[in-house]
């Protein structure tokens, strides 16, 4: 199965030394710097949501969703288990002098 065309757009871009994920929506799309899109990482995040969706559920993450996408954000990678993939990130990268 191949990655919605919508995927297309995300990539990777060093960002302080560190290789981070950029595209529409992620606090890294207006870091300057070169971008390596494709490869691996539309399939890579499509694989992703279908896993969140398949041990979440869609319902709980629609409700979550509906009260914010910071609520989700929280739900998705501040919990426990294969949630927790966020507490291990550095604080969010500066865009702005």
């Amino acid at each position: 199965m191949l990655a919605g065309p919508f995927l297309i757009s995300y990539g990777v871009k060093q960002v302080n030394g560190i290789n981070r994920l950029s595209g529409p929506g992620l606090e890294t799309e207006h870091v300057m710097g070169m971008t390596q899109m494709g490869g691996n990482w539309p399939n890579r995040l499509r694989d992703m949501c279908f896993y969140y969706v398949g041990e979440a559920g869609e319902i709980d993450m629609y409700d979550t969703n509906k009260e914010g996408s910071e609520k989700l954000m929280e739900f998705l990678c501040y919990g426990k288990g294969v949630y927790a993939h966020c507490g291990k990130l550095k604080e969010p990268i500066k865009t702005e002098l």
